[in-house]
């Protein structure tokens, strides 16, 4: 059949869609999509959470090396200051402060030929670095060398130092805790130092 040229009647062949047909495809494209949306978001978090994990990872990492450093220079000591203490405690190059996780380190660290008093601790979640020269007598320690000290690390949940003897410091065992602050899951880092002799 021919279409009317007025334009009053509609012909049968001609191509769209009815309503029925639009919304179907509609309802497909929104399943489609809602599908690739949740495949996307997925990959979104777990794209999110390894670069977390990977961030804490590297962070416990670097500051276990720089702990590692300064453990290894432990009684370098160009200034005599450990010779020249006035606390026999302290006549070690290193040791940890009972009842805290302080570990403090006198050596000439930054090679600058001063021997430096050096601790580490937890404060609020950061580990810390606090460092001074040391020329003779006791080091002067601040009450709170965490709050005072540089950050080396965040995130960081326990730092556990341990001298097998504490008597004959020789050897030096190091764990450093983090958490990772997108899921949670912690990483723990282990190392142990010998001391230079």
């Amino acid at each position: 059949m021919a279409c009317d040229p007025s334009g009053r009647k509609t012909c049968n062949d001609e191509a769209g869609f009815t309503l029925i047909e639009a919304l179907i495809s509609i309802g497909v494209f929104a399943v489609i999509l809602i599908g690739m949306l949740q495949v996307y978001d997925s990959m979104q978090y777990t794209y999110v959470r390894s670069m977390a994990s990977a961030d804490v990872q590297q962070s416990v990492r670097a500051a276990l090396d720089l702990i590692t450093h300064d453990i290894r220079l432990a009684g370098y000591d160009p200034s005599n200051a450990i010779a020249n203490q006035k606390t026999p405690a302290f006549q070690n190059p290193l040791l940890q402060v009972p009842g805290s996780t302080l570990a403090i380190i006198g050596g000439d660290v930054d090679g600058n030929g001063i021997t430096e008093c050096v601790a580490y601790s937890l404060f609020n979640g950061q580990l810390r670095r606090w460092k001074a020269n040391w020329t003779s007598g006791d080091c002067a320690w601040p009450t709170t060398p965490g709050a005072t000290g540089t950050v080396v690390a965040n995130n960081i949940t326990a730092l556990n130092v341990t001298l097998p003897d504490p008597t004959q410091v020789r050897e030096v065992n190091i764990s450093v805790t983090a958490m990772s602050p997108v899921d949670n899951t912690s990483f723990t880092a282990v190392t142990e130092v010998a001391l230079r002799q």
